[in-house]
């Protein structure tokens, strides 16, 4: 998952340097596109890791198209772009608020929420929101309202949603005599990709004489190398289908899930596929993200935990026939339905400080247009995230045939990445290295972890914690 969070130390420094700033004002509504808008004039300044300036991703590219037909429709509105690394956009723009130089408008990943609350630093947009036409409202599915939403109040606008689903070398499965579009539940998952998996000398994982070393093609890779942004593969899925609810969530955050029956299960069973199952190389362990999207794409897996974000991207890369991958639904325990799928986001947010909100909320809303919403998916290959915008025939072609399997999961069963007051994945993915490279015991490892976390989420406080 691609997030971006500022450090700790930063986050405290700023919270101790700035007071919560009170609910925000109601604001005029301004129906979305623009029809009746009440600003058509000022500045507005619009702080992203892509820009219609960029010059380094098809996302600068599909933002250049709108931003085009922005300025045709708003030529008295003047936008100032500052394109910024997504590793550090959180850090740079809590700064920059602390110091009352924020941009107005600044793209927020998960990571990046729960620390602007706390803060203050960004503008409640319901009042807002409230004054969209119904069609346009309804257009939006239940976890695009759900995302950044706490109190009831919602203080960002996704202008990405994305996630991750399992997507398959179908070729490599009907030569070891499985189907993809039977793998239903983890079990069938495991023995699918042990099916596939041979040494050099032709011996499967199962075969105690197996040369893990002589592997040319493994079942599974996902990139787990430390402060990447990586976490344990699959364990928050895990959660949701065996618990109901996600590793943590408001009210409280705690961590209890983690020390759980259920929890130490999942691990041990997402472990062994490193350890016991010998389907994944513990080479992932130090994969960045795009050390896992290349080793997908050059065929070195037959099975990758694939983000739809930057899948229309590497396609072009692979090393085999694109149409050979494809993707299918999260497997489940039982099988009996098919497993959540975990909503990411790149989210626009307005800067409680902004000198130009009404300004900026046009801004906001012609981004969300549907126009624009198709503009990204063909141009830059992001999931739509209207209803409406799934019926364009672009999106009938059997290369995006994704789009509509993403769709599906989305509506029968999403959950958004929430954004926790403490950052989990580093704790996390301390626990998933000890247990692998120093046979740490499954229980003792994620007990330092709650550990860790549970001593880190008290210095937090309590009334400030962002509620559901």
């Amino acid at each position: 998952m691609r997030t971006a969070g500022i450090s700790r130390r930063a986050f405290l420094g700023a919270l101790g340097a700035a007071a919560a700033l009170p609910l925000a004002n109601a604001c005029k509504a301004i129906p979305i596109g623009g029809g009746g808008a009440s600003a058509t004039s000022g500045t507005v300044e619009f702080m992203a890791h892509f820009t219609p300036v960029g010059t380094n991703d098809v996302r600068d590219d599909a933002s250049k198209a709108v931003w085009e037909d922005f300025q045709k429709k708003y030529p008295n509105i003047t936008i100032k772009w500052q394109q910024t690394a997504w590793q550090t956009i959180g850090e740079k723009y809590m700064a920059a608020w602390s110091a009352g130089s924020a941009p107005d408008i600044s793209l927020f990943s998960p990571a990046n929420i729960a620390p602007a609350l706390l803060l203050g630093s960004v503008e409640d947009l319901t009042p807002h929101l409230n004054g969209w036409p119904a069609a346009d409202k309804e257009d939006y599915p239940k976890v695009w309202w759900d995302v950044g939403t706490y109190n009831g109040k919602k203080y960002i606008a996704p202008l990405l949603l994305f996630g991750a689903l399992p997507i398959y070398r179908k070729s490599l499965f009907q030569e070891a005599g499985q189907k993809v579009d039977q793998i239903r539940t983890w079990d069938d998952w495991r023995k699918a990709l042990q099916a596939i998996v041979k040494d050099g000398q032709g011996r499967p994982p199962t075969d105690p004489a197996f040369d893990e070393s002589s592997v040319k093609v493994w079942g599974f890779a996902q990139y787990a190398a430390r402060n990447s942004g990586a976490s344990i593969p699959y364990f928050n899925t895990f959660i949701v289908e065996r618990l109901g609810k996600q590793m943590v969530e408001p009210p409280d955050w705690k961590a209890d899930r983690w020390i759980t029956p259920e929890a130490i299960d999942s691990v041990t069973t997402i472990t062994n596929w490193v350890t016991k199952d010998r389907i994944q190389p513990k080479s992932t362990l130090n994969m960045n993200l795009s050390d896992a999207d290349k080793f997908f794409a050059s065929g070195l897996c037959a099975a990758y935990n694939f983000g739809t974000n930057t899948y229309p991207t590497a396609r072009k890369n692979m090393q085999f026939d694109p149409m050979d991958a494809v993707f299918e639904r999260i497997p489940s325990p039982d099988g009996q339905k098919w497993g959540p799928i975990g909503i990411n986001h790149w989210s626009m947010g307005v800067s409680s400080k902004s000198k130009n909100k009404e300004a900026a909320f046009t801004v906001m809303d012609f981004w969300l247009t549907k126009a624009a919403d198709i503009e990204f998916a063909k141009t830059a290959g992001q999931q739509p995230k209207r209803t409406s915008s799934l019926s364009d025939p672009f999106f009938d072609k059997p290369e995006n045939a994704y789009v509509k399997t993403f769709a599906d999961a989305q509506k029968e069963w999403a959950v958004p990445d929430l954004s926790a007051p403490v950052r989990t994945d580093d704790i996390l993915l301390e626990a998933y290295h000890s247990i692998i490279t120093q046979n740490v015991p499954v229980r003792d490892a994620m007990q330092q972890a709650y550990d860790k976390y549970t001593k880190l989420l008290s210095q937090v406080p309590k009334e400030k914690l962002p509620q559901a």
